[in-house]
């Protein structure tokens, strides 16, 4: 009987976070503007991380959120690569976690694919030098898969080894 009790109060707790979570959100994120909301996301996101330290449903839900704010302000006349490898990195910490927390055919998770291979179409335009976050104009001269920025990018690439492709 102690042991379900202990089970129902965490049930309980859990569930009035979740919707303090919810009100506090809605409250004073979806009408904040977007660089609050971001840092808001992120508030969120290390205070579940401390709370419950590895996977938690709250934090792949404010991974979630914190790439479709970088995805929001990336546009499609001037990209933002930073931008983008951030909402990639957050998109994909957000699937895996939600596929443990949910299972892979949660709505979500779905959406996210979704958005991760638009993301993906998008980097494609990407300089491959690593670390440089330009639009490639010139392609390898020898595997026609990837471009490059400059001279120096495709050098460097080439040096690290792009060579063996």
């Amino acid at each position: 009987v102690a042991a379900t009790a202990a089970a129902l109060h965490d049930q309980h707790w859990v569930a009035n976070f979740w919707e303090l979570l919810l009100r506090d959100f809605h409250q004073h994120v979806l009408k904040s503007p977007p660089a609050q909301s971001v840092a808001g996301f992120e508030r969120i996101l290390s205070y579940t991380q401390a709370v419950y330290p590895g996977v938690s449903f709250c934090a792949a839900m404010a991974h979630f959120q914190l790439a479709e704010q970088c995805v929001k302000a990336v546009t499609p006349q001037r990209p933002d690569y930073a931008l983008l490898l951030q909402a990639r990195e957050h998109f994909s910490v957000s699937t895996r976690m939600m596929e443990i927390c949910v299972g892979p055919q949660y709505e979500l998770m779905q959406q996210a694919r979704t958005s991760l291979e638009k993301i993906e179409k998008a980097l494609a335009y990407k300089c491959a030098s690593e670390g440089c976050i330009k639009p490639h104009d010139k392609m390898c001269a020898a595997c026609k898969k990837v471009g490059y920025c400059s001279t120096e990018c495709q050098t460097a690439d080439w040096k690290r080894g792009h060579k063996r492709v």
